[in-house]
């Protein structure tokens, strides 16, 4: 697998705390462009992108779990990239 270079912007940082006091375990944020994992909601306008730095590894299961604390208000599903 190719693995892209890309500048990213993280608009909700780890440990960032929304709104509504929901905790973000992990990056946020949006590339002009691509990506590691995309959170598709059936339910919402926004889809999410989990991004990681350069030499960080995630898999499926761990963006779920960490990502539950949110998503479990959604009909979501996340791609794989």
């Amino acid at each position: 697998m190719n693995k892209l270079k890309l500048q990213v912007t993280i608009d909700r940082p780890k440990g960032y705390v929304d709104q509504f006091g929901n905790v973000y375990p992990l990056n946020y944020g949006y590339i002009s462009g691509i990506l590691v994992a995309i959170i598709h909601r059936d339910d919402d306008v926004e889809t999410k992108w989990v991004v990681t730095s350069e030499k960080e590894v995630i898999s499926e299961k761990e963006i779920f779990e960490n990502t539950q604390f949110l998503e479990k208000h959604f009909n979501s599903r996340i791609e794989i990239l």
